[in-house]
């Protein structure tokens, strides 16, 4: 046998022996299931602001925290179905979130009031939020605080004033639905 032929035939064993090897490092390994998922979920649509338009999408979150589940999910700003887009959001803790009555209160830490975007786009990535509340019928309206507070100063920065165009003046807002006779997907 010439040496190419050769070369072949130990290159095609080596993969095969490699393969055999490869095939037997799953049997017997007990895979332990994840630990980091809720017990209970729910289904729930996100609306992500774009900073011209909202998208919509579909999300799994916590059933025992749905509201403070739902916002994380949101504000992790990692879309599944439309990963191209950009997200213009704020990044910040969300201290907590309760909710009273029909109204939602989100507390944000101080972070909140760093938000920099132009005017529309932080009226859009508040209009997300609402509309993203909104998929829960009994809510109906939302108020932001910031680490507990309406009004003083937070970081330095003017709580009431929030992000300047969205300012915290006339809260609590009402929460977004889709017009009459149009059903989101969690409303069907």
């Amino acid at each position: 046998m010439s040496s190419a032929p050769k070369r072949a035939a130990a290159v095609i064993a080596a993969a095969a022996a490699l393969l055999l090897a490869l095939a037997g490092c799953t049997r017997g390994v007990d895979v332990p299931p994840p630990t980091d998922l809720p017990s209970e979920t729910t289904v729930t649509q996100v609306y992500y602001a774009t900073g011209r338009s909202l998208v919509q999408e579909r999300a799994v979150v916590d059933a025992s925290d749905a509201y403070a589940s739902t916002l994380r999910v949101l504000l992790a700003a990692q879309p599944k179905t439309n990963e191209q887009i950009a997200i213009v959001q704020p990044v910040a803790e969300v201290r907590s979130v309760t909710f009273d009555d029909g109204t939602i209160t989100v507390d944000w830490s101080a972070d909140v009031l760093a938000f920099e975007a132009e005017p529309d786009e932080k009226r859009i990535a508040l209009a997300g939020i609402l509309r993203t509340f909104g998929e829960f019928a009994e809510v109906d309206k939302v108020r932001f605080t910031v680490e507990g507070k309406v009004s003083g100063t937070a970081g330095g920065r003017d709580i009431e004033a929030f992000w300047g165009d969205v300012s915290l003046q006339g809260q609590p807002w009402d929460v977004l639905r889709p017009p009459s006779g149009e059903a989101s997907e969690t409303a069907q």
